[in-house]
């Protein structure tokens, strides 16, 4: 007993988190938000989820770890809940966001743009003076 079916757990406990804080969240995809960090990528505050320009974002099904009626019931549990998260986060049906998990499905940042995951890729347009990540996360008004 105790035993976890997935890494989704803690995504979920990060989940609740950032729902609980006051403060808007801020999220940047720096290289791959996959599974269930990009949950946790669509779930920043609106406007200001960003990914940069080489990032490639995934929304799947969640993994299965163990097999057996119980597992079974607590993966079909799992799969719902991340479901109508994603689904509220993205403004999509949750029935639009099941029938696009049934296989990973893999997005630029432009195209995560266009299904909701995020709001803005960050594109490098600083000028000379500006040198570093920094400047970019200014720009971009995230810090």
């Amino acid at each position: 007993g105790g035993e976890k079916l997935s890494y989704e757990t803690e995504a979920f406990a990060i989940y609740d988190v950032m729902r609980y804080v006051k403060p808007p969240i801020f999220t940047l995809c720096v290289g791959n938000a996959w599974g269930e960090a990009a949950l946790l990528l669509a779930a920043g505050a609106k406007g200001n989820r960003s990914a940069l320009p080489s990032s490639t974002i995934m929304i799947k099904q969640p993994i299965a770890r163990f097999q057996g009626q119980a597992s079974d019931i607590e993966l079909a549990r799992k799969e719902i809940k991340n479901v109508n998260l994603l689904a509220k986060h993205v403004g999509k049906s949750p029935e639009q966001v099941d029938a696009d998990i049934r296989r990973p499905k893999y997005f630029s940042p432009s195209e995560a743009v266009e299904y909701g995951i995020i709001d803005k890729v960050l594109y490098n347009e600083r000028s000379p003076e500006d040198r570093g990540v920094v400047s970019d996360l200014k720009k971009a008004k995230l810090i």
